[in-house]
Protein backbone atom coordinates (compact mmCIF):
# COMPACT_ATOMS: atom_id res chain seq x y z
CA UNK A 1 0.00 0.00 0.00
CA UNK A 2 2.77 2.46 0.74
CA UNK A 3 4.28 2.02 -2.64
CA UNK A 4 0.75 1.60 -4.47
CA UNK A 5 1.11 -1.50 -5.59
CA UNK A 6 -1.71 -3.02 -5.34
CA UNK A 7 -2.25 -6.11 -7.25
CA UNK A 8 -4.83 -9.03 -7.14
CA UNK A 9 -3.95 -12.94 -6.87
CA UNK A 10 -7.67 -14.64 -7.63
CA UNK A 11 -5.42 -18.07 -6.18
CA UNK A 12 -4.34 -16.01 -2.76
CA UNK A 13 -8.00 -14.66 -2.51
CA UNK A 14 -9.96 -18.04 -3.10
CA UNK A 15 -7.60 -19.29 -0.14
CA UNK A 16 -7.37 -15.99 1.91
CA UNK A 17 -11.18 -16.45 2.38
CA UNK A 18 -11.57 -20.30 2.31
CA UNK A 19 -9.10 -19.70 5.59
CA UNK A 20 -11.08 -16.90 7.51
CA UNK A 21 -14.83 -18.92 6.59
CA UNK A 22 -13.56 -22.31 7.77
CA UNK A 23 -15.68 -22.47 10.95
CA UNK A 24 -18.19 -20.20 9.11
CA UNK A 25 -20.28 -22.87 7.79
CA UNK A 26 -22.09 -22.82 5.27
CA UNK A 27 -20.73 -19.77 4.14
CA UNK A 28 -17.43 -21.20 3.95
CA UNK A 29 -18.74 -23.59 1.11
CA UNK A 30 -20.98 -21.37 -0.62
CA UNK A 31 -17.93 -18.56 -0.99
CA UNK A 32 -15.79 -21.12 -1.77
CA UNK A 33 -18.06 -22.86 -4.75
CA UNK A 34 -19.15 -19.57 -5.86
CA UNK A 35 -14.94 -18.03 -5.93
CA UNK A 36 -14.62 -21.80 -7.65
CA UNK A 37 -16.90 -21.38 -10.29
CA UNK A 38 -16.08 -17.90 -11.13
CA UNK A 39 -12.30 -19.11 -10.96
CA UNK A 40 -12.61 -21.74 -13.83
CA UNK A 41 -14.54 -19.90 -16.26
CA UNK A 42 -12.22 -17.27 -16.07
CA UNK A 43 -14.64 -14.78 -14.60
CA UNK A 44 -12.48 -14.06 -11.86
CA UNK A 45 -9.32 -13.65 -13.07
CA UNK A 46 -11.13 -11.07 -15.17
CA UNK A 47 -12.35 -8.78 -12.31
CA UNK A 48 -9.29 -8.49 -10.91
CA UNK A 49 -7.51 -7.10 -13.96
CA UNK A 50 -10.45 -5.08 -14.46
CA UNK A 51 -10.33 -3.66 -10.87
CA UNK A 52 -6.23 -3.34 -11.23
CA UNK A 53 -7.11 -1.39 -14.51
CA UNK A 54 -9.07 1.22 -12.61
CA UNK A 55 -6.51 1.71 -9.51
CA UNK A 56 -4.47 4.06 -10.91
CA UNK A 57 -6.96 6.78 -11.23
CA UNK A 58 -8.44 6.24 -8.11
CA UNK A 59 -5.21 5.72 -6.07
CA UNK A 60 -4.12 9.26 -5.79
CA UNK A 61 -7.79 10.18 -4.10
CA UNK A 62 -7.09 7.11 -1.95
CA UNK A 63 -4.07 8.14 -0.62
CA UNK A 64 -4.92 11.78 0.11
CA UNK A 65 -8.55 10.75 1.79
CA UNK A 66 -7.71 6.88 3.72
CA UNK A 67 -3.97 5.88 3.24
CA UNK A 68 -1.71 8.77 4.32
CA UNK A 69 -4.23 10.50 6.73
CA UNK A 70 -4.82 7.45 8.77
CA UNK A 71 -1.76 4.87 8.23
CA UNK A 72 1.14 7.07 5.98
CA UNK A 73 1.45 9.58 9.43
CA UNK A 74 1.82 6.90 11.98
CA UNK A 75 5.39 5.89 12.52
CA UNK A 76 4.87 2.88 13.24
CA UNK A 77 3.62 1.34 10.50
CA UNK A 78 6.51 3.04 8.69
CA UNK A 79 8.55 0.79 11.21
CA UNK A 80 7.30 -2.25 9.52
CA UNK A 81 8.33 -0.88 5.65
CA UNK A 82 11.14 -3.36 4.69
CA UNK A 83 14.27 -1.55 3.45
CA UNK A 84 14.47 -2.53 0.02
CA UNK A 85 10.96 -0.40 -0.37
CA UNK A 86 11.44 2.04 2.28
CA UNK A 87 12.70 4.94 0.33
CA UNK A 88 10.61 4.28 -2.69
CA UNK A 89 7.64 4.31 -0.48
CA UNK A 90 8.64 7.67 1.15
CA UNK A 91 8.70 9.20 -2.58
CA UNK A 92 5.28 7.92 -3.30
CA UNK A 93 3.41 8.28 -0.42
CA UNK A 94 5.07 11.25 1.58
CA UNK A 95 5.54 15.49 0.51
CA UNK A 96 8.96 16.32 1.82
CA UNK A 97 8.03 19.59 3.08
CA UNK A 98 4.85 18.76 4.72
CA UNK A 99 5.97 15.74 6.17
CA UNK A 100 9.47 16.80 7.00
CA UNK A 101 9.19 15.75 10.83
CA UNK A 102 7.46 12.75 10.26
CA UNK A 103 10.55 11.78 7.47
CA UNK A 104 12.96 12.95 10.22
CA UNK A 105 11.49 10.64 12.79
CA UNK A 106 10.82 7.81 10.65
CA UNK A 107 14.50 7.89 9.19
CA UNK A 108 16.26 7.79 12.77
CA UNK A 109 14.42 4.48 13.18
CA UNK A 110 14.66 2.72 10.16
CA UNK A 111 18.83 3.94 9.72
CA UNK A 112 19.88 3.58 12.76
CA UNK A 113 17.35 0.79 14.85
CA UNK A 114 15.74 -1.42 11.50
CA UNK A 115 18.45 -1.57 9.93
CA UNK A 116 21.00 -2.75 12.73
CA UNK A 117 18.55 -5.17 14.65
CA UNK A 118 21.09 -8.37 13.58
CA UNK A 119 24.27 -6.52 15.44
CA UNK A 120 21.98 -5.22 18.19
CA UNK A 121 20.69 -9.02 19.02
CA UNK A 122 24.50 -10.69 18.38
CA UNK A 123 25.55 -7.28 21.29
CA UNK A 124 22.61 -8.51 23.58
CA UNK A 125 23.43 -12.56 23.44
CA UNK A 126 27.06 -11.24 23.85
CA UNK A 127 26.09 -9.38 27.12
CA UNK A 128 24.31 -12.67 28.42
CA UNK A 129 21.02 -11.73 27.09
CA UNK A 130 18.87 -15.19 26.09
CA UNK A 131 17.61 -14.40 22.69
CA UNK A 132 14.43 -16.34 21.15
CA UNK A 133 12.33 -15.75 18.20
CA UNK A 134 8.72 -17.95 17.76
CA UNK A 135 7.16 -17.62 13.79
CA UNK A 136 3.97 -18.95 12.69
CA UNK A 137 3.80 -19.90 8.82
CA UNK A 138 1.44 -21.33 6.54
CA UNK A 139 -1.39 -18.69 6.54
CA UNK A 140 -2.69 -16.22 4.50
CA UNK A 141 -2.24 -12.97 4.67
CA UNK A 142 -4.55 -10.29 3.29
CA UNK A 143 -4.48 -10.93 -0.74
CA UNK A 144 -3.85 -7.87 -1.87
CA UNK A 145 -0.37 -6.54 -3.44
CA UNK A 146 2.68 -8.76 -5.15
CA UNK A 147 3.20 -10.62 -1.94
CA UNK A 148 -0.32 -12.46 -1.61
CA UNK A 149 1.25 -15.48 -1.53
CA UNK A 150 3.82 -15.15 1.29
CA UNK A 151 3.94 -17.11 4.11
CA UNK A 152 2.23 -14.87 7.36
CA UNK A 153 0.90 -15.48 10.32
CA UNK A 154 -2.39 -14.45 9.06
CA UNK A 155 -0.88 -10.63 9.19
CA UNK A 156 2.62 -10.31 8.94
CA UNK A 157 5.09 -12.17 6.87
CA UNK A 158 7.38 -15.40 8.30
CA UNK A 159 10.06 -13.90 6.49
CA UNK A 160 9.98 -11.00 8.75
CA UNK A 161 8.72 -12.48 11.82
CA UNK A 162 11.11 -14.77 12.04
CA UNK A 163 14.44 -12.93 11.55
CA UNK A 164 15.09 -13.63 7.73
CA UNK A 165 13.90 -17.17 7.18
CA UNK A 166 13.69 -18.49 3.06
CA UNK A 167 10.16 -19.71 2.79
CA UNK A 168 8.58 -20.88 -0.39
CA UNK A 169 5.12 -19.61 -1.80
CA UNK A 170 2.10 -20.72 -0.29
CA UNK A 171 0.42 -23.74 -2.38
CA UNK A 172 4.20 -24.58 -3.41
CA UNK A 173 7.29 -26.43 -2.12
CA UNK A 174 11.31 -25.61 -1.58
CA UNK A 175 12.74 -26.71 -5.34
CA UNK A 176 13.45 -29.93 -5.56
CA UNK A 177 17.16 -31.01 -4.18
CA UNK A 178 17.39 -27.76 -2.40
CA UNK A 179 20.14 -27.68 0.05
CA UNK A 180 19.87 -25.15 2.81
CA UNK A 181 21.61 -21.65 2.19
CA UNK A 182 23.80 -21.63 5.17
CA UNK A 183 25.75 -24.75 5.84
CA UNK A 184 26.22 -24.56 9.58
CA UNK A 185 26.73 -28.28 9.96
CA UNK A 186 22.60 -28.62 11.23
CA UNK A 187 19.97 -28.97 9.11
CA UNK A 188 17.18 -26.20 9.83
CA UNK A 189 14.55 -27.05 6.97
CA UNK A 190 11.38 -27.95 7.48
CA UNK A 191 9.99 -31.64 6.39
CA UNK A 192 7.01 -30.22 4.49
CA UNK A 193 9.72 -28.21 2.20
CA UNK A 194 8.57 -24.84 2.75
CA UNK A 195 10.84 -23.09 4.93
CA UNK A 196 14.61 -22.96 4.81
CA UNK A 197 15.56 -21.41 8.53
CA UNK A 198 19.15 -21.23 8.28
CA UNK A 199 19.12 -18.01 6.95
CA UNK A 200 17.19 -16.53 9.94
CA UNK A 201 19.70 -14.23 12.26
CA UNK A 202 20.06 -16.55 14.95
CA UNK A 203 18.81 -19.71 13.24
CA UNK A 204 19.48 -22.05 16.77
CA UNK A 205 16.96 -20.36 18.54
CA UNK A 206 14.32 -19.85 16.08
CA UNK A 207 11.14 -22.15 16.29
CA UNK A 208 8.38 -22.13 14.09
CA UNK A 209 4.52 -22.60 14.37
CA UNK A 210 2.72 -23.98 11.60
CA UNK A 211 -0.96 -22.59 11.40
CA UNK A 212 -0.92 -21.17 14.29
CA UNK A 213 -2.68 -17.76 13.97
CA UNK A 214 -1.02 -14.09 15.15
CA UNK A 215 -3.33 -14.08 18.05
CA UNK A 216 -3.50 -17.89 19.08
CA UNK A 217 -1.04 -18.73 21.56
CA UNK A 218 -2.51 -19.52 24.15
CA UNK A 219 -3.28 -22.94 24.38
CA UNK A 220 -2.00 -25.42 27.17
CA UNK A 221 1.00 -26.55 24.68
CA UNK A 222 1.99 -23.20 23.47
CA UNK A 223 1.81 -21.93 27.33
CA UNK A 224 3.76 -25.06 28.42
CA UNK A 225 7.07 -24.36 25.33
CA UNK A 226 6.71 -20.00 26.78
CA UNK A 227 7.23 -21.43 30.41
CA UNK A 228 10.17 -23.91 28.70
CA UNK A 229 11.72 -20.92 27.58
CA UNK A 230 11.37 -18.66 30.29
CA UNK A 231 12.43 -20.83 33.03
CA UNK A 232 15.46 -22.60 31.48
CA UNK A 233 19.18 -21.92 32.33
CA UNK A 234 21.52 -20.92 29.95
CA UNK A 235 20.56 -20.39 25.74
CA UNK A 236 18.79 -23.10 24.72
CA UNK A 237 18.73 -24.26 21.12
CA UNK A 238 15.96 -25.99 18.68
CA UNK A 239 17.88 -29.22 19.65
CA UNK A 240 17.57 -28.78 23.76
CA UNK A 241 14.54 -30.50 24.00
CA UNK A 242 12.90 -33.54 21.58
CA UNK A 243 9.55 -32.05 22.91
CA UNK A 244 10.03 -28.84 20.81
CA UNK A 245 11.38 -29.24 17.53
CA UNK A 246 11.85 -26.13 15.55
CA UNK A 247 9.18 -27.16 13.48
CA UNK A 248 5.85 -27.71 15.05
CA UNK A 249 2.08 -27.47 13.94
CA UNK A 250 -0.33 -26.53 15.81
CA UNK A 251 -3.54 -28.86 16.10
CA UNK A 252 -7.01 -25.86 15.89
CA UNK A 253 -8.77 -28.79 17.52
CA UNK A 254 -7.01 -28.97 20.77
CA UNK A 255 -4.39 -26.62 20.29
CA UNK A 256 -1.61 -29.09 20.60
CA UNK A 257 1.90 -29.12 19.67
CA UNK A 258 3.91 -31.93 17.40
CA UNK A 259 6.54 -31.85 15.05
CA UNK A 260 5.86 -31.38 11.45
CA UNK A 261 5.65 -34.14 9.18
Amino acid sequence: LFNGRLTFDSFALRNFLTQMLEDAAPWNDIVGGLLGGLDAVGALDFLLRFIEALLPKLMPGINDSFIVPIFGQLPGFWGLVPDADYESAKAYLLDPVIHKDLIKLIDDYHYNVFNKVPQMVDAAVKDGVNFYVLSNYNIYGAPVGPNARVHTDDGLPTIYTSGGATCALLGETLPPGYSQAVACGHSHLSADGFIDASTCIRPEQTWFFKDLHHISFFSDDCLQFLLWLLEADGTLTVRSNAEYPQFMAWDKADGSLSAVR
